[in-house]
């Protein structure tokens, strides 16, 4: 409750200070990459309430079924090294600065449009999973985190993640596959010399979730495919916003 009430104030004070001052004005303008965290949060107790059933069964049976020496192979690759482990958590949490820099990296650089069309494009790819977050709510394979292994890079980074995420039930779709395979293609499209690197950050990521057992193979699977449909949804969204498709039907006054 407190989450909400403080998100819903921080809302009005950075729209009414955007109004009156430059700097306001670029808070304003990168504020909804911001409240993702809190949105994320904030939908933890609704996904764990609308849905009691869990879907960690059926998701771990369709990855022994279908990439059963793929993810045995993944989860203990090279044996597992606390180098390889802690290169993975800090691969992980990559995931929520590489955007923002590609979103600073427009806003100076490019027209406005361009940077404008990222934010929308990215919370598009954010807040599609939700789909799948309260349809099959499940927590992933994870592992207690002394079982992780690593040295203490590994260990900071777990411990602020479990200070910071509230929400554990989103495992399925990843969100880090549909996010980050998004910003991979726009900031690729945006920035031509930066795609060897991006690409290299995104593979990275998406190897980070199943090697530290927070995703399910199958679970990145389908957030590969949700990020195939962003440019569609983002479409269509842009044209509800602009005003030109309506959800609901207004009567005519003939009616």
């Amino acid at each position: 409750m407190a989450l909400a009430g403080s998100t819903a104030a921080a809302v009005v004070a950075v729209a009414t200070w955007g109004a009156r001052s430059r700097i306001g004005g670029i808070v304003h303008d990168f504020f909804p990459v911001a409240t993702i965290f809190a949105v994320f949060n904030l939908a933890g107790p609704i996904v764990a309430a609308a849905n009691q059933r869990r879907w960690d069964g059926a998701l771990a049976a369709a990855d022994e079924r279908f990439f059963c020496p793929l993810a045995s192979a993944w989860r203990h690759a090279l044996g597992r090294p606390a180098w390889l482990t802690d290169f993975a958590s800090l691969a992980y949490v990559s995931f929520y600065f590489v955007p923002l820099a590609i979103a600073i990296a427009l806003y100076r650089a490019r027209p406005r449009r361009e940077f404008d069309a990222f934010v929308f494009a990215l919370m598009t790819a954010f807040f599609l999973p939700y789909v799948g977050y309260l349809m099959l709510p499940a927590s992933g394979p994870r592992m207690p985190s002394g079982a992780l292994g690593g040295g203490a890079v590994t260990a900071l980074i777990q411990a602020i993640l479990r200070a910071g995420e509230v929400n554990r039930l989103d495992a399925f779709p990843s969100g880090h596959t549909t996010v980050s395979l998004t910003f991979l293609a726009l900031g690729a499209r945006s920035f031509p010399r930066w795609r060897i690197p991006l690409l290299a950050c995104v593979v990275s990521i998406v190897f980070s979730t199943v090697y530290l057992s927070l995703h399910y193979v199958v679970d990145l699977v389908a957030g590969a495919l949700l990020a195939a449909i962003v440019p569609a949804a983002t479409t269509f969204l842009e044209r509800i916003v602009s005003g030109e498709v309506h959800l609901l039907h207004a009567p005519s006054s003939t009616e």
